[in-house]
C-alpha cells in the first residue's frame, strides 16, 4: 500500500498544506474508484483475470461425438450463487439478485467450447459459488419462487420445435477460482415419447409410413425447481393441448419407427388418447390404465394398427439423443384395383417410399 506523509508548512506557505491535503483526498478517491470496478455490489471482489473465468464442458468423455447433448449454436443460461461469509454454508438461489443472473453461454464448436459475451468470474478471495445451468436459454426464465417456467410445442413436426421443447439442467457446487475446468453434467428433465407402428390385421406394412399420430389432452407447461420445496422436480401446469410428434416413419420389416415427441412429465389416463390418422381415417384408443411419464425418462409406445382399430403397449427405454428425421415433402399414393378401377387405399409417403 502506498503511504502518504503530510507536513505542516508555516508562514507564507501555509496554503500549500491545504493544497496537499486536497491532492491526497483526490488520489485516495481515485484508488477507491478503481477498486470499485472489481467489486460486486460491495460483497466480494471478482477476479477479472481471464484464467479465473469459469471453464466447463458438457459432454462426458464416454459420450461419442455423434451422440452429443447439444448442437453448435445452442445457448444455455447460468446462475451463480455465492456461499455465506464463513465459506461453509451454500447460498440460496433467488429469482434475481444472485452473484450472476441468467448469463448466456453459447456452444461455438464441436470441441464442446462455450463462450459468453458477459462471462462469469470467480470471487478473488476464494469464496465458493454454486452454478445452476439450464437449456434452452430464456430472457426471463424464473418466477418469483426461483422456478424456471418450461413448456413444450404442441406441433413438433418441425425439428426445431422438437429441439426447443427439450429442457435440460445441471448443477455444480462448491467451486472457486482454484477449481479449474469442470463438467456440467446436464440431464433431460422432461419426458421423451417414441412411437412405432406394427402392421396388424388388414394392413400392409408399406402403408404405415403414411400414418400420422397425435397424443391428445396433454399438459404442455410447468415449472422446474433446482431447489426449495420440490428439489430438482417438474411441477405440471394446466395448459392442455394435443401433441403432434416429430419425425418420418421408416419401414423396418412389418413395422415403422422414427417419430418422437417431448412432453411435460405427467400421468396419462382415460382422458388421454392416441390417434392414428391413416387412409383418410382417424383411429383412436385410450389409456385403459394410468401410465406415468417420468422426469428424464423415455417411453416407447408400440401401436398395433388393424383395419378396425388399434392396440398399444408402452415400455421405458433409454433416452435417444439422435433427433428424429424431419418430415419430407409428402406425396399421395393411390392403390387401385386395375379391373374395377376402385381405389383400395389412399396413403401418404415420400418419393423414397416403395409402393407395392
Amino acid at each position: 500500500m502506498t503511504k502518504f506523509t503530510l507536513k505542516a508548512l508555516c508562514g507564507a506557505k501555509k496554503n500549500t498544506r491545504y493544497i496537499s491535503l486536497f491532492l491526497l483526498i483526490t488520489i485516495i478517491l481515485s484508488f477507491t474508484a478503481c477498486e470499485d470496478k472489481t467489486m460486486d455490489m460491495g460483497i466480494n471482489m471478482r477476479s477479472l483475470e481471464a484464467g479465473n473465468q469459469i471453464e466447463f464442458k458438457t459432454t462426458p468423455q464416454t459420450r461419442s461425438a455423434d451422440n452429443l447433448l447439444f448442437d453448435i449454436g445452442d445457448t444455455i443460461g447460468i446462475y451463480s450463487v455465492i456461499w455465506q461469509p464463513d465459506n461453509q454454508t451454500p447460498g440460496e438461489l433467488q429469482s434475481s439478485g444472485n452473484f450472476d443472473d441468467n448469463k448466456p453461454y453459447n456452444l461455438v464448436d464441436e470441441n464442446d467450447n462455450w463462450t459468453s459475451p458477459d462471462p462469469i468470474y470467480y470471487p478473488i478471495d476464494g469464496t465458493k459459488i454454486d452454478l445452476y445451468a439450464y437449456y434452452p436459454w430464456q430472457e426471463n426464465p424464473m418466477n418469483s419462487n426461483a422456478e424456471i417456467n418450461v413448456s413444450v410445442h404442441e406441433d413438433q413436426r418441425v425439428l426445431e420445435s422438437y429441439n426447443r421443447s427439450d429442457f435440460k439442467a445441471a448443477v455444480s457446487r462448491g467451486l472457486n477460482y482454484e477449481s479449474g475446468p469442470f463438467l456440467f453434467d446436464f440431464y433431460h428433465r422432461l419426458s421423451q415419447v417414441k412411437f412405432e407402428i406394427v402392421a396388424g390385421t388388414g394392413v400392409r406394412p408399406e402403408q404405415l409410413t403414411a400414418a400420422q399420430i397425435k397424443l391428445t389432452n396433454v399438459i404442455t407447461d410447468g415449472t422446474y425447481s433446482f431447489t426449495g420445496g420440490n428439489p430438482d422436480n417438474i411441477t405440471a401446469g394446466n395448459t392442455i393441448a394435443d401433441i403432434t410428434p416429430c419425425g418420418l416413419f421408416q419401414l423396418e420389416n412389418n413395422k415403422v419407427t422414427g417419430k418422437a415427441a417431448i412432453i411435460i412429465p405427467q400421468t396419462l389416463g382415460i382422458e388421454n388418447q392416441i390417434e392414428v390418422i391413416f387412409a383418410n381415417r382417424t383411429i383412436s384408443a385410450g389409456f385403459d390404465q394410468s401410465v406415468t411419464f417420468g422426469m428424464g425418462e423415455s417411453r416407447l409406445i408400440t401401436i398395433t394398427l388393424n383395419a378396425d382399430g388399434i392396440d398399444f403397449t408402452t415400455e421405458i427405454k433409454p433416452w435417444d439423443e439422435q433427433p428424429p428425421t424431419e418430415e419430407e415433402d409428402l406425396i399421395a399414393y393411390f392403390d387401385v384395383n386395375c379391373e374395377s378401377g376402385n381405389i383400395l387405399y389412399i396413403y401418404i409417403g415420400t418419393s423414397n417410399d416403395v409402393v407395392v
